[in-house]
């Protein structure tokens, strides 16, 4: 019973804890001056940990008391370092507990086959320093690689307090129950050793669980403002088509109307109609691919490239996408293009300001590229150039849409940059095959 006392109120466990929260605060974003708020918020955890610990008088139910008080006060390190909410920062502990809690058994196992089950938290001998490092340093490692590093991805965990209060009723009472079933059976008992694997297998499968819940509650969140952006994209495609054909009906009508006034004499009449037909040039700039939706979506952007002051080149042939479905095609292209448009238009130098857009036809590949001038290369990650947006979490799905869209219908997407230029290359199985070609 001394000896379970003496592990549970031991200094090692407060400063194990405090290791594995660190690999958890590390993915987290930061408040300022984060090193030193960690540094405080472990002293005040040790010095609390310590101090209760020769406060509480021995017994089963007090040594339980001490235990969970120190596992509380190991919360504060990440809560005062990382920019978090105490949901996160509770979340953090309980994982960095699990971690803490495969370790120490490990370490168990590792002297109790080697035949050293004696102080082995308190008289360290040569070979049970090697245990300990072997138990410990490795596992923590890889344990930040593979758990902690993805589950702060975003620069938090994003957890609930159903999700936090969750871990921590699926963790704490298996693994206080384990440790004193383990501690009062004896290191000699074979029940003893199945108490160590079995919380061993536990921590790392509440550790795999989280991990593989954070993918899905990730991809959920994708999926949701994939659909949303889909929606919008939709709705905005069937605006912009009845606004590309309001302006071609006008402008057939102006050319129409021009033709007739022409016979007046009036000189202020024929200076109007000269600029009423420098407006209605915006018929005779209308993209023709040969595909509809494509016309509607080049048109728009050409039109909005003009109003923001850039140069834009486009050579099209849309027959190849015919077959897509209009939203798509309106979404993938225009993704890509208010990409390009976004970028250029913060560049103060406007001979920069050019987008270039080409769709062409190769063997039975549709391929649509588009260039803009890049000043400085971007990260890039999974393939695809990581935002500059200070909201991680709401921007960045443009690039992943396009990817997704074009993956949808068999094609990939390609990013890279070369000379200061930005070239986003999208490839597609001709989805319909060319007509024949005309003799005349």
């Amino acid at each position: 019973m001394k000896a379970l006392l003496q592990t549970l109120m031991s200094s090692n466990y407060i400063l194990e804890m405090l290791a594995a929260c660190l690999l958890f605060a590390l993915p987290l974003k930061k408040r300022p001056w984060p090193w030193l708020r960690f540094g405080c918020g472990a002293a005040v955890s040790f010095a609390v940990s310590v101090l209760v610990g020769r406060l509480t008088p021995p017994g089963i139910a007090e040594a339980a008391m001490v235990y969970l008080v120190q596992l509380v006060v190991v919360v504060l390190p990440i809560w005062l370092s990382c920019d978090v909410s105490l949901e996160d920062a509770v979340y953090g502990t309980i994982c960095a507990y699990a971690v803490q809690h495969f370790s120490s058994s490990l370490y168990i196992l590792l002297c109790v086959g080697s035949g050293a089950t004696q102080n082995i938290w308190r008289l360290l001998t040569p070979q049970t320093l090697l245990f300990y490092f072997l138990a410990y340093l490795p596992p923590y490692l890889i344990m930040y690689r593979l758990v902690a590093r993805p589950l702060g991805k975003t620069g938090s965990y994003q957890a609930s307090l159903f999700r936090a209060g969750g871990v921590t009723v699926l963790v704490l009472p298996a693994a206080l129950f384990l440790s004193l079933a383990a501690k009062l059976l004896g290191s000699g008992n074979v029940s003893f050793l199945v108490c160590q694997i079995y919380a061993m297998l536990c921590s790392v499968y509440v550790l795999w669980v989280q991990v593989s819940q954070q993918k899905e509650v990730r991809l959920q969140a994708e999926m949701q403002v994939q659909k949303a952006l889909w929606e919008k994209e939709k709705e905005q495609y069937q605006v912009s088509r009845d606004t590309i054909e309001v302006i071609n009906r006008k402008c057939h009508d102006l050319k129409h109307q021009m033709a007739a006034l022409r016979h007046c004499n009036d000189r202020q009449r024929e200076e109007s109609l000269k600029e009423m037909e420098q407006a209605a040039l915006i018929y005779d700039a209308a993209v023709q691919t040969g595909n509809e939706v494509l016309d509607t979506v080049l048109t728009e952007k050409s039109l909005l490239c003009e109003h923001r002051q850039i140069q834009w080149t486009c050579m099209a042939d849309g027959r190849g996408l015919a077959a897509m479905n209009p939203v798509d095609l309106y979404a993938l292209v225009g993704n890509a293009l208010d990409n390009a448009i976004e970028y250029v238009q913060k560049l103060p130098d406007p001979n920069k300001r050019v987008i270039g857009v080409s769709i062409f036809r190769k063997d039975n590949l549709t391929v649509l590229q588009v260039e803009n001038y890049c000043e400085e290369e971007p990260q890039f990650q999974d393939g695809l150039p990581v935002t500059t947006k200070q909201d991680r979490t709401a921007h960045g799905f443009g690039m992943k849409s396009i990817r997704q869209t074009a993956e949808k219908y068999g094609g990939s997407l390609s990013v890279r940059v070369e000379d200061h230029v930005f070239l986003l290359c999208i490839v597609i199985p001709a989805l319909q095959p060319p007509p024949p070609e005309s003799n005349h």
